[in-house]
């Protein structure tokens, strides 16, 4: 895994990155809900696809997913144990802050939106089930999610597809995700069932092919890297103003120059180790819990901003920001780094995963 450190490493920039996008939006979205900013203090908060990190996100994860998994296709107590480890990663931050909102839902019912949960969907929720909230939504109880829902689901497709050698797995796993994108096309699928269809799942398999590329020693240098980042940002902006980033052509008008702007990233060389790279480098390893934990900062902040009658969005905003990242900063380096290395325990089997895990856990 000697080439794997160089994708760590600058992918770790990108998963702060598409938090970032994600943690700013939302806190653009809340200060407008909030009445803190205008369209004369600044743009509606849709004049760009913050979104497309979560399609960053699911593009990232397609690589190093395959970047973990190429050498365990048909290994005897592999896809076991690859599977363990992604529920080792993914389930105790999810079900901390699923568990924060269940228990903000029963506090402060008065103060919420809704509160209308009944129990299938709390016991959907822990279990990565896509399920209907209140409005008919099918997102669980922690909002934001419904993207996990997605990514566990490309967990379990995976894991199955690592049963059989890679000459078998691998175009498996590319028909059944194109299958299943087929179905939910032309079919009026159940809730769950059309959930699991959306075309979305194919930014794995971007992410995968771009894996491919990466394994076969495709590389270019820093300035066309760079180049090639700005053009997927700019294609993103583009397409969303265009109405290309949402419903079913989601996977093409964001899914696309998401790809671009991963492989801007994925496709450089290994960074020069210094302060402020291992700075960024921590940063991404922080993300997953930005992520999950960011609804709670802002939440937080917009109530202070409103009681204390503040104005301001850019302000409001800017603050959101940091304190998300500060927050997440702390409950990573004290809560849930430490919490993975206790249940992780045993050294795996596997020693190449052991090596990629490293940096890509």
């Amino acid at each position: 895994m000697g080439k794997s450190s160089g994708v760590v490493y600058t992918l770790q920039f990108l998963r702060l990155i598409a938090a970032s996008m994600v943690v700013v939006g939302h806190s653009w979205h809340e200060a407008v809900d909030l009445g803190i900013t205008t369209v004369s203090d600044l743009p509606r908060p849709d004049w760009f696809h913050f979104g497309g990190g979560v399609d960053i996100f699911f593009i990232l994860s397609g690589f190093v997913m395959y970047l973990l998994g190429r050498n365990g296709f048909g290994m005897p107590g592999f896809s076991a144990t690859f599977l363990k480890r992604r529920l080792q990663r993914i389930v105790p931050p999810y079900w901390f802050f699923t568990s924060l909102t269940l228990g903000a839902m029963l506090i402060f019912a008065s103060r919420m939106n809704h509160t209308d949960i009944g129990s299938a969907h709390v016991v959907a929720s822990y279990l990565f089930f896509p399920w209907p909230d209140a409005f008919g939504k099918l997102q669980p109880i922690l909002g934001i999610g419904w993207t996990l829902n997605y990514e566990m689901f490309f967990y379990v497709i995976f894991s199955i597809a690592l049963l059989a050698p890679r000459h078998i797995g691998i175009p498996v796993l590319v028909l059944t995700f194109m299958a299943l994108t087929a179905l939910g096309q032309f079919l009026d699928l159940p809730g769950p069932l059309k959930f699991w269809c959306d075309p979305i799942i194919l930014e794995f398999l971007y992410g995968a092919a771009l894996a491919h590329l990466y394994l076969k020693g495709v590389r270019w240098p820093n300035a066309v890297g760079a180049a090639v980042v700005l053009a997927g940002f700019m294609m993103l902006a583009y397409c969303h103003s265009n109405g290309w980033t949402s419903g079913p052509i989601r996977f093409l008008g964001a899914g696309l120059p998401s790809l671009v702007i991963t492989a801007g990233f994925a496709l450089c060389p290994e960074p020069k180790r210094s302060p402020l790279n291992n700075l960024l480098r921590f940063g991404g390893d922080a993300s997953y819990v930005l992520y999950l934990s960011h609804i709670f900062t802002i939440n937080v902040i917009g109530l202070f901003w409103h009681r204390l009658h503040l104005e301001g969005g850019g302000i409001f905003i800017a603050l959101s920001f940091v304190a998300s990242v500060v927050v997440a900063a702390i409950l990573h380096r004290l809560i849930e780094q430490p919490a993975y290395d206790m249940i992780r325990g045993i050294t795996p089997r596997f020693p190449f995963l052991r090596t990629a895990e490293r940096g890509n856990s």
